[in-house]
C-alpha cells in the first residue's frame, strides 16, 4: 500500500516497495487532474515527478529567478542572467508543474481540430467556458486623447562610459554612423568630475554626448556601478516653451530634481538675457545657462528606470548642454 503524502525519493533511507492501481507520470499538464479523478474513483494512485519537492513557500514573485530554481532539476535551465532558455531531454514531469506563463485559453480552432482529429467530445469552446476562471483584471479608463505637452524632438541622449573608453565609443559613432564632433568640455567638481565629447548626427537633428568620469566619486561612476556598465544616462526632449510643458505635466506623477534657492540668487546676473518669467522659472526649479548669444532652459526628472532619467530643454540660440549648471545638480 502507498503511504499518503509527498515523499522525497532523495531522503528515503531505503528503496520503498509500493503497490498502486495506477501510476501517473508527471503531476503537471493534466497529471494532477488525472490522479485526483482516479483517486476519487477509489484507486490507489502513485504520481511520479522528477526533480525536487517544492511547495508554496518555495515560490516568490521573482519569476525569472524562480523559473531557474524550480526548473533546474526538471528538464529546463536558464543561462546565467536568464537570457536563454535551455531545454533538456531528461525531464519526466518536473518541468510540467510550473507552467503558469503558458496556460492561456485554448483558441476555438484548436479545440475544433482536436475534436476532428481524436473524436473527443466535451471540449468545444462552449463546453469549457464554465471551467475558466476570471483573472480579476479590470480595463483601465484611458483618455481619448493624450494632452500635448509641447515636446517636439529628441534633442540629445547622453551616454556614460568607463574611463579611458570615450575615444573608442566616439570613433564608433563617427565611423559607423557618420556622426561629427561638435563640443568637448571638462567639468570638475565634488560629484560632477567628467569629460564630455558631444557628437551630432548626420541629419543634424540630435546629439550624443559621451561622458566619462574623472573623479573617483563622480556621478558617472555611480551610474556605471548601478547600471552595471556603460549606457544611456538620460534622454533630452526639446520643447519651445518649457514652462508651458511643465504646467501641462502637473498631475502626471513625474518627479523633478529640487534646486537650492541660492542658485537663483545669481543665475540671472550670469545669464541676464532670459526673456521668460523669472518667477515661474524659479517656481518650476528650471535651470538656466547661456552666454551673450543666447541661452537655454532645462530641467531634469528624478530617476525613472534604474539610474536613467529624462531632461526637458528649451534652446534659445544656444547649442550647449548646460555645462554651467553641472555644479547645481
Amino acid at each position: 500500500m502507498i503511504e499518503p503524502g509527498v515523499h522525497d525519493g532523495a531522503s528515503l533511507a531505503s528503496e520503498p516497495r509500493w503497490r498502486a492501481d495506477a501510476i501517473v507520470i508527471g503531476s503537471g499538464a493534466g497529471g494532477a487532474v488525472a490522479a485526483a479523478t482516479l483517486a476519487e474513483a477509489g484507486l490507489e494512485v502513485l504520481v511520479l515527478e522528477e526533480g525536487g519537492a517544492y511547495g508554496a513557500r518555495d515560490f516568490t514573485q521573482r519569476e525569472g529567478e524562480m523559473y531557474a530554481k524550480l526548473y533546474r532539476a526538471g528538464g529546463a535551465q536558464l543561462t546565467e542572467g536568464g537570457g536563454v532558455n535551455v531545454l533538456q531531454g531528461s525531464c519526466v514531469g518536473g518541468s510540467t508543474v510550473i507552467n503558469e506563463g503558458d496556460c492561456t485559453r485554448i483558441p476555438a480552432p484548436v479545440l475544433d481540430h482536436w475534436k476532428r482529429l481524436a473524436g473527443v467530445d466535451g471540449y468545444a469552446e462552449g463546453d469549457l467556458a464554465a471551467r475558466y476562471a476570471p483573472l480579476g483584471f479590470e480595463p483601465l479608463a484611458t483618455p481619448e486623447r493624450v494632452q500635448d505637452k509641447g515636446f517636439t524632438v529628441i534633442d540629445h541622449l547622453t551616454n556614460n562610459v568607463f574611463k579611458g573608453t570615450m575615444e573608442t565609443w566616439s570613433n564608433f559613432y563617427k565611423d559607423v554612423f557618420g556622426f561629427t564632433e561638435v563640443r568637448y568640455f571638462d567639468i570638475h567638481g565634488v560629484k560632477t568630475g567628467l569629460t564630455s565629447y558631444a557628437l551630432r548626427s548626420p541629419c543634424g537633428r540630435f546629439c550624443i554626448p559621451i561622458n566619462e568620469g574623472t573623479e573617483a566619486k563622480s556621478q558617472i561612476n555611480e551610474y556605471l556601478e548601478e547600471y552595471k556598465g556603460p549606457g544611456i544616462q538620460h534622454i533630452a526632449f526639446a520643447t519651445r516653451d518649457i514652462l508651458a510643458s511643465l504646467d501641462a505635466m502637473k498631475g502626471s506623477g513625474v518627479g523633478f530634481l529640487d534646486i537650492d534657492d541660492e542658485y537663483y540668487a545669481t543665475i540671472f546676473e550670469r545669464v541676464p538675457n532670459v526673456r521668460e518669467d523669472r518667477a515661474r522659472i524659479r517656481a518650476h526649479n528650471v535651470l538656466v545657462d547661456g552666454d551673450e548669444q543666447g541661452y537655454l532652459l532645462q530641467i531634469f526628472t528624478k530617476n525613472v528606470v534604474g539610474p536613467i532619467f529624462i531632461e526637458l530643454i528649451q534652446r534659445e540660440n544656444n547649442l550647449s548642454f548646460g555645462e554651467g549648471n553641472f555644479g547645481a545638480l
